[in-house]
């Protein structure tokens, strides 16, 4: 199986056959939520379970999505007609200078290093001059460690289909290219509603190490800056 139909089966899965694994996001997704302008016209690139796209209303903003995957595209129509597109990063179907913000969580982990440049470029295209790119990936992942082997063809994949992993100096030679004002931190989004009193505790003590630069795993780097 080449690398897009593996991305495109694993998330057709997550998103349409087991869409609870996206709860944990809410905290990450209200985050970003909080920091894209009222009134914006907004691309998700990836659906995920469309919370975002829910709730960019609230910021009287305007949501379009791109996603792989044609299932969830055609669910999201079906609630928000011509508001998605089937397509990939390295190749945006949208006009140039259409979206003041483009969202991209969790997503750049997916792409292949050979189209990284592409679609970082791609995205500096559908900007309005000025406007601003935001996301997260996962911070210094170990991508062995979440590895697991296909009992039925013995193919050893990473699990959530994620091909690089980023340091802060690798994320930032990425985006200062194609961006400018670019903004990096560390941080985490614990799951609170999910989490029992034990892992509340938990995560309360990994923000107050992060705080005095203790990292661990489960982390994300969060990212902003303007086209």
């Amino acid at each position: 199986m080449n690398e897009m139909k593996a991305q495109t089966a694993l998330w057709n899965y997550y998103q349409n056959r087991n869409r609870e694994s996206f709860d944990q996001n809410y905290a990450r997704l209200g985050y970003i939520l909080k920091q894209i302008p009222h009134k914006s016209r907004v691309l998700n690139i990836g659906i995920g379970n469309a919370w975002l796209e829910n709730n960019i209303p609230c910021i009287q903003g305007t949501a379009f999505s791109l996603d792989p995957d044609a299932e969830s595209v055609q669910q999201r129509n079906s609630d928000a007609p011509e508001s998605a597109k089937v397509g990939v990063c390295s190749e945006i179907p949208w006009e140039e200078d259409f979206f003041d913000v483009v969202v991209v969580s969790e997503v750049l982990e997916h792409i292949p290093e050979g189209e990284l440049s592409q679609s970082l470029n791609e995205i500096q295209r559908v900007l309005k001059p000025g406007g601003i790119i935001l996301g997260t990936v996962p911070a210094e992942e170990n991508l062995e460690d979440n590895k697991v082997l296909c009992p039925h063809c013995n193919e050893v994949f990473h699990k959530w289909g994620h091909e690089k992993s980023f340091s802060e100096v690798t994320l930032q030679a990425a985006l200062a290219e194609p961006f400018r004002s670019l903004s990096i931190k560390r941080r985490c989004f614990p799951a609170w509603r999910l989490l029992n009193t034990s892992g509340k505790i938990l995560a309360c003590v990994k923000m107050f190490k992060m705080l005095f630069g203790l990292y661990g795993s489960g982390e994300q780097f969060f990212f902003r800056a303007h086209a």
